[in-house]
């Protein structure tokens, strides 16, 4: 069963109203659903106290930090809790749920639709019953858009026998860069020892004009483009300042704030700010379905129901978005990748995917850090957005090894701090090493 969980505006108080929609049959009054971002947890919001715990407590999972990153759990999950019995009172919606609930949710995709952005940010992952625990574990999550254009057309050509990923480690800041994460040693170990025919190229180098050149140069190919470096947001464009400069029609673009950067083909380490939805345009204009972010704010919102990356790119027409909301620290991507990938390759399908990698992360919790093992909760980070759900990648069996792109210098991670404080080398005319530069945290 589809429900739509659907934004309708807001109410008197200035609450944003939701009703539950199935097919052509909705609930008849819209309920106020608090934001969890004006929950106080002490002096700070809920927000805040999030990416603290996602992003900063396993540095220093000690005494007061413990205390505080059950302070920040309990109303997350309280919220949750608040959502669900708001939403299923009404009694159309009330019995949809319980039809459901005898199924045990198996068969239950949720879509949150909206445009506002703020509304896209809620941590809708946490949805919670209290006699059935988290809908995420057994149902489909995603976020859509609801006054959008049509998706990208899928292209015929596209291969049915193997699944191809171009993918992007962009490192513009050198030896100054901030330690990302990259997804990509624990897909390719995963690639390799399942043998799924899985082909992954890495872009050499990370611009955006090499991107252009490999697509047009590869038409009805790649599946996935999978980008691993900084995204973020700016709503001070001009047409003479930052991306402006490099790239013709780029002016157009301005005022759109979802980005990401690339680097330049220099011999510095030097940033090249692409808006999304330029990104977007390329993407479309090759149907490329899904794109995969794993950079910085890619899934975060401001004022601009269109600012963030992952928005960006869904108006502009691509399918499907994953994209991590928080940083995903080693352990956390060593659990989901597998899972992920391996449920992508049988099922095809992103949403199924998704709570497949979800669950394993849930059900492996136990994170080391220099005080031992703690529980971590680190299976919301991963969101889906989607349009279309249907035809959009091949389904898979594991066979004989497949070779990856990755260059064979990938170095073992350890268990710290988040994935791939890494920079590839900087020489441009061969595929490059990728160097380790050390972990944070």
């Amino acid at each position: 069963m589809l429900l739509q969980i659907r934004h309708t505006g807001k109410s008197e108080n200035g609450q944003p109203l939701f009703v539950i929609v199935n097919g052509r049959k909705q609930t008849e009054t819209p309920v106020p659903i608090a934001s969890p971002w004006e929950i106080m947890i002490g002096t700070q919001s809920l927000r805040q106290g999030l990416q603290w715990y996602l992003e900063k407590y396993l540095e220093l999972p000690i005494d007061n930090f413990r205390k505080r990153a059950e302070e920040v759990l309990t109303a997350l999950s309280q919220w949750g809790q608040d959502c669900v019995k708001a939403l299923f009172s009404e009694e159309h919606a009330r019995c949809w749920y319980r039809d459901e609930q005898k199924e045990r949710f198996t068969n239950l995709q949720l879509e949150i639709v909206s445009d506002d952005a703020e509304v896209l940010s809620w941590p809708w992952e946490v949805l919670e019953s209290r006699d059935n625990g988290l809908l995420a574990l057994e149902c489909h999550i995603e976020r859509r858009l609801e006054k959008i254009g049509d998706a990208c057309s899928i292209s015929k050509k596209l291969p049915q026998e193997q699944l191809n990923i171009l993918y992007i480690i962009a490192r513009p800041y050198g030896d100054h860069d901030i330690g990302f994460q990259t997804l990509a040693r624990p897909l390719i170990d995963f690639v390799n020892k399942g043998g799924w025919p899985v082909h992954i190229d890495v872009l050499r180098p990370p611009t955006f004009d090499k991107l252009r050149a490999v697509l047009k140069e590869n038409p009805d190919f790649y599946h996935i483009v999978h980008f691993d470096g900084h995204g973020g947001f700016d709503d001070n464009y001009s047409a003479s300042g930052g991306y402006m400069d490099p790239h013709a029609k780029q002016a157009k673009y301005t005022g759109q704030s979802g980005k990401l950067v690339f680097e330049k083909d220099d011999t510095k380490y030097s940033p090249d700010e692409i808006p999304a939805a330029m990104l977007g345009e390329l993407l479309r204009k090759h149907s490329i379905p899904v794109m995969v972010l794993n950079a910085c704010q890619s899934a975060m919102h401001t004022s601009d129901p269109f600012a963030s990356v992952a928005v960006s790119l869904l108006r502009a027409g691509i399918r499907g978005v994953v994209a991590m909301s928080y940083s995903l620290w080693v352990r956390g991507a060593e659990v989901f990748v597998p899972e992920f990938y391996k449920s992508l390759f049988k099922a095809g399908d992103l949403a199924t995917a998704m709570q497949a990698g979800r669950r394993e992360m849930f059900n492996n919790q136990m994170r080391n850090t220099f005080s031992g093992q703690v529980p971590f909760h680190d299976w919301m980070v991963p969101v889906l957005y989607q349009q279309e759900a249907e035809g959009i990648l091949p389904k898979l069996d594991p066979g004989e090894r497949h070779k990856s792109g990755l260059p064979s210098e990938m170095q073992e991670l350890g268990d710290y701090g988040f994935i791939g404080v890494i920079a590839p080398s900087k020489s441009r005319n061969k595929p490059a090493g990728i160097l380790i530069r050390g972990m944070e945290g």
